[in-house]
């Protein structure tokens, strides 16, 4: 059983990453970087 929080994700250009699902993911705001690599996740929204 993983934790409420999600599972830690280790993510350039973004603190405190992590993955709660398949579609949901969690994380401070993103830099220029990170932005990048939500791409790469092939994340396409951002609340």
């Amino acid at each position: 059983m993983l934790p409420a929080y999600g599972e830690k994700l280790h993510l350039t250009g973004i603190h405190n990453a992590g993955k709660i699902d398949d579609v949901l993911y969690r994380g401070a705001q993103p830099e220029q970087a990170g932005l990048k690599e939500l791409k790469k996740l092939g994340i396409t929204t951002m609340v």
